[in-house]
Parts: C-alpha cells; sequence; structure tokens
C-alpha cells in the first residue's frame, strides 16, 4: 500500500528536475536588475539635464556654441571669474576675473590643449591634478 504523501516513482535514469522554476527565478533576477539600471541611468540623466538648465545651457548649446557652454560651466566652477562672452567666429572666450577685474580672453585651442591663463583655474583644482604645489614628494 502507497502512502498518502509520497512522490511517485521516477522512472530508472531520469532524475526530477525543476528546470522550469529556474528559469522562472533566473529571468526575474535579469528583469529586476534591468529595471534597476535603468533608474540609475534614468536619475542620473535627470540630475545632469536640471544641472545644466540651472546654468543656463541647453543641450543644443552644447554642440553649437561650445565657448558659452565652456565658459559658463567654467564660471560655475570657480566664484573668481565671471563668463562674459563668446565669440563662435573669432574662436575665443572672454572672462574676467572678479578678484582683481583683470579680463581674460582664451581661444579654443588653447582650452583644447588645457593651457589656461593663470588665475582661470583656482589653485586648489590644479592642486588635485598634483602638479603646481611645488613641494617634493618623498622617494623621488
Amino acid at each position: 500500500m502507497q502512502e498518502p504523501n509520497s512522490q511517485p516513482p521516477v522512472a530508472p535514469g531520469s532524475k526530477p528536475t525543476n528546470v522550469k522554476k529556474i528559469v522562472i527565478w533566473i529571468l526575474l533576477i535579469l528583469g529586476i536588475l534591468t529595471i534597476i539600471v535603468a533608474l540609475i541611468v534614468g536619475g542620473a540623466t535627470y540630475y545632469a539635464y536640471t544641472k545644466m538648465k540651472d546654468l543656463g545651457l541647453t543641450p543644443t548649446q552644447l554642440g553649437d556654441d561650445p565657448g558659452t557652454a565652456f565658459g559658463k560651466i567654467l564660471a560655475a566652477t570657480n566664484d573668481d571669474i565671471e563668463f562674459v562672452s563668446s565669440d563662435k567666429d573669432k574662436e575665443v572666450v572672454t572672462f574676467r576675473n572678479l578678484k582683481t577685474g583683470e579680463t581674460i580672453t582664451i581661444d579654443f585651442e588653447s582650452i583644447k590643449a588645457g593651457d589656461f591663463p593663470e588665475g582661470l583655474i583656482s589653485q586648489s583644482d590644479e592642486d588635485a591634478e598634483g602638479d603646481v604645489s611645488g613641494e617634493e614628494i618623498p622617494g623621488e
């Protein structure tokens, strides 16, 4: 006599598997991970868009007028600099140093090369790059 709670007999040579359950769990986990990645990318995009909007930049301006975009971003990151103007035809950007009142003009080629006049980028930003402090590094 067979007990009521026992499993049915298994045919010789085959093992009972839960392949369907395993596949469902894998698909469920992949779906959840996809949703999490989409939320992170969407949140980062929204954050970047709102920060650009706060600076007065539009996405089309980044491609159409890179000098103005660069000027506004640099002025937002350095309290001592004020963005004055950008001339797309002459390929120059003009800033004003608020501490000295000096007007600084820099061309697009210098911007691309990373050659900035003194005072345009704050000292703390240059120290982060590691080559301005003048201190000798031990072990060199």
